[in-house]
C-alpha cells in the first residue's frame, strides 16, 4: 500500500520539497467489484457529506482533489534514493506532503446491499487499521465501517422540562433526561416520552464529530392513558396511530378515542373510550386467539405440561411370542445332560406368554432413562418340545408350562411430545430367567428345564395423556438373547405392552 501511494504521489509532483502546511487526511476510493466504477463518485460524495464544514480544508477526497492539493508542491526524493538517512523513504515522502492519515476505501454493491472494506494508515506511526461494513443503504454501510477506525461520533445532550423523560434515538431507548452521550452522524430521529405529557419527536442532522443539543419543554396533557395488552408483542394503537407494544403510559387529550389491540393469530380488539380531563384511563386486554392459534396454544401448553414432568410409573399387560422354534434350555438336575432343544407344538407364532410388567423412568425434555423394571409372564398353552440327551428311561419329548421372569435396569430413552402424545425409543439390556415345567409327568423331570440369560431390548412406545399426568401406553418390544449365563441360551421373542401410568 505504501509503495502504491508513493508512486502516485511522485507522478503528481515536481521539483524540490516544500513543507506542507496543515496536516491533512487523504481519502482514496476504489470499486470493490468490476464494472462499478461509477460507485467511486457516489462514495466520495458521501464522504464529503459526513465531514464537518470546519474540516473540509483538511480532507482530500479522491484523485482529483489529490491532484489539486499537490499542485505547486513537490516531493523530497533524497531519502528515497538513499541520499539522506531516514527510517522509511515512502513514509518520509508522504509525511512531507502533509498527509497525517491515508484512508483507502474499496466499496461496491451486491445482492445483500452495499459493502465496504477500509484501511487506515498513519505514516508517522506506521500504524495500519482495517475494518468493513455492510448495509442496505450506502451511507449507513460506509459509516458502519468508518466508525471502527476513524473518530466520527458526535456528542448528544438532551434536556427536558420536567426531567425524567425517556429518550429514544432511531427507535432505540438510550436513557432518560438529562442525558449526555455520543451519537453517530447522519439523520437521527430523537423522541422524548414521559407519562402524562405529550410525546415530542424531531429529526436531527448530526454532523461528524459535531455536537447536538436538544432542549424541550414538555406539554402536560390534561388526561393520562395507561394501556396493556397480551400476548407479548401485541400492537397498541390510538385513533389509528400505533403508540407502542405490550404496555403504554402516556398523556392524551380529553375526548373520544378509539383504542385498538392487535396481534398475529389473535382476534383484534377495539374499544371507544370517552376520556375526561384530569382523568387516568386504564385498560388492559388479553386477546382471544383465533381457531388455529387457539389449537396451537392448547397443543403447546399440553406439550410443556408433559415435558415438565420428570418421573413416570407405568403398569402394563405384556405378551411375548417366540421368533423361532429353536430352544436351548438345560435341566438343572445334578448329573443330567437333558436339554430341551426344539419346540414341536405349537408353532413359534402361537407359542405365547402373557403377564404383567412395571417400569419406573425419569425424563428430561427429550432424553430419559428407564431406571428399573420387572416383568412376569406364563405360557397360555402347553408346549411340546424335543429333548436332546434325555435321562435314561425318560422320553425324548416333554409337554411343559413355561414361566418367564425378567429384570430391566438403566435403559436410555429418546422421546418427543406432540400435543397430548409422546413417542419414545428405548434401548438396553435385561436379565431373564426362563423355566419350562413338565406338565404331563412332573415326576420325570421334577426340576424342569431352566436358562438364565442376558437379552438386548429395543422398544418403541406411544403414550396418550388423558388428564394431567395420567396416560395410556402401548409399546412394541424386541428381545434378542445375547448370551446364556446358566442352563443354556433361551429363545428370542417379540413383545407387546399395553398399560396405564402416571407422570409426576
Amino acid at each position: 500500500m505504501r509503495r502504491v501511494l508513493g508512486i502516485l504521489c511522485i507522478s503528481l509532483s515536481t521539483v524540490a520539497a516544500t513543507p506542507a502546511g496543515t496536516e491533512q487526511t487523504l481519502w482514496l476510493v476504489q470499486s470493490l467489484y468490476p464494472g462499478q466504477e461509477r460507485f467511486v463518485d457516489r462514495t466520495e460524495a458521501a464522504i464529503h457529506q459526513m465531514m464537518p464544514k470546519d474540516e473540509t480544508s483538511t480532507q482530500v477526497v479522491g484523485r482529483k482533489e489529490l491532484t489539486a492539493a499537490l499542485t505547486g508542491k513537490s516531493v523530497n526524493l533524497k531519502c528515497l534514493f538513499g541520499e539522506a538517512p531516514c527510517g522509511d523513504p515512502i513514509d518520509d515522502m508522504v509525511s512531507g506532503l502533509g498527509f497525517e492519515r491515508i484512508v483507502l476505501i474499496k466499496g461496491g454493491q451486491d445482492e445483500g446491499g452495499y459493502r465496504f472494506q477500509i484501511s487506515s494508515y498513519r505514516p508517522s506511526a506506521g500504524e495500519v487499521t482495517t475494518a468493513d461494513g455492510a448495509h442496505a443503504v450506502l451511507e449507513h454501510a460506509l459509516l458502519a465501517a468508518l466508525v471502527k477506525i476513524v473518530p466520527l461520533a458526535s456528542s448528544l445532550e438532551v434536556i427536558s422540562r420536567p426531567p425524567g423523560a425517556t429518550v429514544f434515538v432511531d427507535g432505540e431507548k438510550v436513557g432518560s433526561t438529562p442525558l449526555s452521550g455520543q451519537i453517530l452522524p447522519g439523520e437521527r430521529k430523537i423522541k422524548l416520552e414521559l407519562g402524562g405529557y405529550r410525546t415530542v419527536e424531531s429529526t436531527q442532522s448530526v454532523p461528524v464529530r459535531g455536537r447536538v443539543a436538544v432542549q424541550r419543554d414538555l406539554e402536560k396533557m390534561p388526561a393520562r392513558l395507561i394501556l396493556s395488552a397480551f400476548p407479548a408483542g401485541a400492537d397498541i394503537s390510538v385513533d389509528g396511530k400505533s403508540v407502542g407494544k405490550d404496555k403504554v403510559d402516556q398523556g392524551i387529550m380529553p375526548g373520544r378515542h378509539t383504542i385498538r389491540f392487535a396481534a398475529p393469530g389473535y382476534m383484534t380488539y377495539e374499544v371507544v373510550a370517552d376520556i375526561k380531563a384530569n382523568e387516568t384511563y386504564n385498560h388492559g386486554k388479553a386477546l382471544t386467539p383465533t381457531g388455529w392459534q387457539s389449537t396451537k396454544l392448547s397443543m403447546e401448553v399440553a406439550q410443556e405440561d408433559i415435558y415438565k414432568r420428570s418421573l413416570s410409573l407405568v403398569v402394563a399387560f405384556e405378551t411375548q411370542t417366540l421368533t423361532s422354534s429353536d430352544l436351548n434350555v438345560q435341566s438343572p438336575r445334578s448329573g443330567s445332560s437333558a436339554l430341551v432343544q426344539k419346540l414341536l407344538t405349537p408353532s413359534p407364532g402361537s407359542a405365547r406368554l402373557i403377564g404383567a410388567s412395571a417400569e419406573l423412568s425419569t425424563h428430561g425434555r427429550y432424553f430419559g432413562l428407564m431406571i428399573v423394571g420387572a416383568a412376569y409372564l406364563r405360557s397360555t398353552n402347553a408346549w411340546q418340545s424335543q429333548v436332546a440327551n434325555p435321562d435314561p428311561g425318560l422320553p425324548a419329548t416333554v409337554t411343559t408350562d413355561v414361566d418367564l421372569l425378567s429384570v430391566r435396569l438403566l435403559q436410555p430413552q429418546l422421546r418427543v411430545a406432540l400435543w397430548r402424545f409422546t413417542f419414545s425409543l428405548q434401548l438396553g439390556a435385561e436379565l431373564r430367567a426362563f423355566r419350562m415345567r413338565d406338565r404331563a409327568s412332573p415326576q420325570m423331570y421334577p426340576d424342569g428345564f431352566v436358562s438364565i440369560d442376558t437379552q438386548l431390548i429395543g422398544q418403541a412406545a406411544l403414550r396418550a395423556f388423558l388428564v394431567e399426568g395420567l396416560f395410556l401406553e402401548g409399546a412394541f418390544r424386541y428381545h434378542y438373547t445375547i448370551v446364556g449365563i446358566y442352563g443354556g441360551k433361551g429363545p428370542s421373542t417379540l413383545g407387546l405392552r399395553g398399560g396405564i401410568g402416571y407422570a409426576f
